[in-house]
């Protein structure tokens, strides 16, 4: 059986400090192909190295803070390695013609007090462990901890560590004080900037993007514990937010004298003749709150977008298979929206919290027009201006427990029997579910996908696509170490429609020893072929063929080969391994997949 999904884990990992998903990396284009200097690799070493040295591995540079006070140039396509030990303040400067790396060596993790990106363009900085304490400084009210200015671009920051304080500082012991002395982590006013994949911890604002920091891309990132707001978005046309977590929200308005009332995203348009346009925000997860007894909770809104005025300040955002966990009366608002889409997102208020009040889906002020609200589960709606609002479902607290697999404990899968499984339209609707999973026809409502339908012991299985037309296409695998003369028999589970032949050749692609008809129906079953003497082979083939012309889907899961009852022969018989040990002749027909 597969391990379960990515974003299973992130909320399963959300109650203990681990806490990091295996989601792909996003593919970037960071400025222009690389320049015809040949590409070096330099190395850093704080303790054994000196700036006077050539930055060879066996005579490196001093820390990554001299490396930039001394101003050493670099081309398109080199590497700057950093060993273990303290790399001080680096201010990262110099405009490049093709990207340059900034990267741990393997093994080691170099620490710095904090990152200043100045005049500089196409830098790629990733596994830096970056706080004060590394410096033996404490955190002071408005310090930044990675700060790329406004006279940078094509920055990418990514897979790094950034902390107010020391990994083993225990935050729940702190007064409210210390939560007001939280530094930022993320401060960016550069274009075309990527944050990605980072964790950032005890923190006031978690990542903040500025004006002018237009086609930014924040995705993958761990936010995790903040007093203000988890993410932040001011004038930042065409970016995205995709895929990152924010938890734990610290500080009550105004019971702990805080004037900031949290978000797990906030956007603000200041200017007033703008309009922050193009916003992507998907497959985050917000959540106010993972612990009952933790201290100083914060009243998190989840995806607040605000306007004071009857004005449009949102254009063109797509807001999809976000998941939302709030203690407050904002679960998604957008206020002054036009072309806006809200579809797919999971809405609830925290089980883990008392009291509070309801969140909201809503769209806010008469003038927004032309919007979209689809396929979304949430407690309350209020929509103003126009707009189209079909195919969701209103939660309420005797429903929680028939739509979430497991709702007091933040699992907000799907559960069997779910009304809004197969009740979604997929018109404007995300192909893919906060899983960064295939939904299938008809989508389900919500930001996940039911995965339970179409599998049998795991979650992925084969799937063939039949029609009237015999294709003799097939699926098929060829174990070998067979004992000869042995007694065995073949199985497969099948469930949907149409049928599919079920045998067993001898050697490779040799004479039948046995064959099945396997007709698929709505329930799963297990079809089983005749016994069969293994012979003198020590080689089988078992195929799976279209071999009979009637139309259908069939669902394929847990083949077997082998004496009833024993050891199965078959490699990959779930299919969990995305069948690749199975050969399909025809992609057409057959597909692995969690349908």
């Amino acid at each position: 059986m597969k391990s379960p999904s990515p974003t299973a884990s992130r909320f399963a990992t959300a109650f203990t400090a681990v806490f990091r998903s295996p989601l792909p990396k996003l593919a970037l284009l960071l400025g222009l192909v690389s320049s015809s200097a040949t590409a070096t690799s330099y190395y850093v070493d704080p303790a054994t190295g000196h700036i006077n040295n050539p930055g060879t591995s066996s005579a490196p540079w001093s820390t990554l803070q001299a490396v930039f006070a001394a101003n050493k140039p670099f081309v398109a396509g080199d590497v700057i390695y950093l060993r273990n030990g303290y790399h001080g303040a680096p201010q990262v400067k110099g405009v490049n013609s093709g990207t340059v790396y900034i990267r741990a060596q393997s093994g080691h993790t170099p620490t710095a007090k904090l990152l200043d990106v100045i005049n500089a363009a196409r830098w790629t900085i990733s596994d830096l462990a970056l706080s004060p304490f590394y410096a033996g400084t404490t955190m002071t009210n408005g310090d930044v901890i990675c700060r790329i200015r406004n006279t940078a671009s094509y920055i990418t920051v990514q897979n790094c560590k950034i902390n107010s304080v020391a990994d083993t500082v225990d935050v729940n012991s702190w007064s409210v004080a210390d939560w007001a002395k939280a530094a930022i982590g993320v401060y960016s006013e550069a274009p075309y900037t990527s944050i990605i994949d980072n964790t950032v911890k005890n923190v006031r604002h978690g990542i903040h993007i500025r004006p002018t920091a237009d086609n930014s891309t924040i995705s993958g990132n761990i936010i995790e514990n903040f007093s203000a707001d988890g993410m932040r978005a001011e004038e930042c046309d065409n970016s995205e937010f995709s895929y990152n977590t924010v938890m734990n929200a610290y500080l009550d308005e105004p019971n702990d004298g805080d004037t900031n009332h949290d978000d797990g995203f906030q956007s603000l348009v200041n200017t007033a003749s703008a309009i922050l346009s193009n916003i992507t925000l998907r497959g985050n997860i917000f959540i106010s709150c993972t612990n009952p007894a933790q201290p100083h909770k914060g009243e998190m809104q989840g995806i607040g977008c605000f306007n004071s005025t009857n004005t449009i300040k949102y254009g063109g955002w797509i807001v999809e298979n976000n998941v939302v966990v709030a203690s407050t009366i904002h679960g998604i608002t957008l206020a002054g929206a036009n072309n806006c889409r809200i579809v797919n997102n999971t809405v609830v208020k925290n089980p883990l919290t008392t009291g509070g009040v309801t969140p909201q889906t809503r769209i806010d002020w008469a003038v927004s027009s032309g919007n979209t609200i689809r396929n979304n589960l949430s407690p309350s709606w209020i929509f103003s201006g126009s707009y189209t609002a079909d195919h969701n479902i209103t939660l309420t607290a005797a429903n929680y427990s028939t739509h979430f697999v497991d709702y007091p404990n933040l699992d907000l899968h799907l559960k069997t029997g779910s009304s809004a499984i197969n009740a979604g339209s997929s018109m404007l609707a995300p192909a893919i579910d906060c899983d960064q999973l295939p939904r299938s026809v008809p989508y389900d409502i919500g930001a996940f996908e039911d995965r339970t339908a179409n599998v049998h012991g795991g979650t992925w299985s084969l799937k063939s696509i039949l029609t009237s037309t015999k294709s003799y296409s097939n699926a098929s695998q060829a174990p070998t170490g067979i004992p000869t003369a042995t007694t065995y028999v073949a199985s497969i589970w099948i469930k949907g429609s149409g049928s599919v032949q079920l045998k067993v050749l001898a050697g490779t692609w040799g004479a039948t020893l046995a064959t099945v008809q396997c007709n698929a129906t709505s329930t799963w079953t297990q079809v089983t072929t005749p016994a069969f003497s293994t012979g003198a082979n020590t080689q089988l083939t078992v195929v799976l063929q279209d071999q009979y012309g009637t139309a259908g889907t069939a669902y394929i899961d847990d083949a077997f080969l082998g004496v009833s009852g024993g050891a199965n022969k078959l490699a990959d018989p779930g299919f969990e391994s995305g069948g690749t040990s199975w050969g399909i002749s025809n992609s057409s027909i057959w597909s692995t997949g969690q349908f």
